[in-house]
């Protein structure tokens, strides 16, 4: 049941031999390379047991963040968690279609 977990925080270990690195709350970086009002952020595989991402702590510009026309967009995205097929996207929602690099940093649990 990923909809129960709470206070999970797995960060600074050490993995051999593994392929896909988990950790709670993780950070992914995501390009929007072409104007679009909402940017599907994934997270899978990163969230660890396979969960959902379900708390967003941060989203944070790398660099400026621009319209089609070139211009700054100076506002920022309100956010929607468990979203995509599987649960695991963020979903930025920016008031005009944009492009850029972000910074997102999600939880896999409800923190009390």
């Amino acid at each position: 049941n990923y909809w129960g977990f709470r206070n999970i925080v797995i960060d600074g270990n050490t993995f051999n031999a593994v392929n896909e690195h988990t950790q709670s709350p993780v950070t992914v970086e995501y390009s929007q390379n072409t104007d679009a009002q909402i940017w599907k952020v994934p997270f899978s595989p990163r969230l660890p047991f396979g969960g959902n991402a379900r708390r967003v702590v941060s989203v944070v510009a790398d660099g400026q963040i621009t319209s089609g026309t070139s211009t700054g967009v100076d506002t920022m995205p309100y956010t929607t968690r468990d979203s995509g097929v599987n649960n695991d996207e963020i979903w930025l929602n920016w008031s005009i279609a944009c492009k850029g690099k972000v910074q997102v940093t999600a939880r896999v649990d409800n923190p009390v």
